[in-house]
């Protein structure tokens, strides 16, 4: 693991020092638009599903930017299924001209369907709108004059209250959403 991450960050390093000569030559989109698919990871159990979605970036000044994304994913757990649409709302600061921090806010729209919680046995099918906050970072990679490669990772602080059952359970549902998307200027 530790060999797999010193590897994925020397290879971030060659990419933003190659790319960094051609990104100085191409002013970045004041806005696009783009799709990404991401993996996601729940720290605390053995989950990983596929994510799908879209995003919309705003680029007014070089070292600054917003993202505005709506993404959907399905979990398949042992007990039954959680599908989540996060609607998310990101700050984006530019280090260098094409790698950037992340941190923003986001709207989860979930639906539960579940058969157990807890070791009880429950009929259990609820949907709600939570709130959560992300930090992260990426890369943009430009392909072009209006094409940029995106590449991202954030981690998500998220927690779930279920109330439809006896008791309420607080549900910790931090995770890691990591993305690779394509980005097409329009101004």
């Amino acid at each position: 693991m530790k060999t797999a991450l010193i590897a994925a960050c020397s290879g971030l390093v060659l990419l933003v020092a190659s790319t960094a000569a051609f990104a100085d030559d191409l002013p970045p989109a004041r806005w696009s638009v783009g799709g990404h698919v991401g993996w996601t990871h729940v720290p605390d159990s053995e989950t990983n599903s596929l994510s799908l979605g879209a995003s919309t970036r705003v680029r007014p000044i070089s070292p600054l930017g917003a993202e505005l994304t709506v993404d959907w994913r399905n979990d398949d757990l042992e007990n039954g299924e959680i599908q989540t649409v996060p609607v998310t709302l990101s700050g984006l600061l530019y280090i260098f001209p094409n790698l950037h921090g992340t941190v923003g806010v986001g709207w989860y729209h979930t639906k539960a369907t579940l058969d157990e919680i807890g070791g009880t046995v429950v009929d259990f099918d609820d949907s709600r709108w939570d709130a959560g906050l992300h930090v992260g970072g990426g890369i943009d990679i430009p392909l072009g004059p209006s094409a940029t490669l995106t590449a991202d990772a954030k981690y998500v602080f998220l927690g779930y209250e279920l109330q439809n059952i006896a008791d309420t359970i607080e549900v910790d549902a931090d995770f890691v959403n990591v993305t690779v998307g394509l980005q097409l200027g329009i101004l």
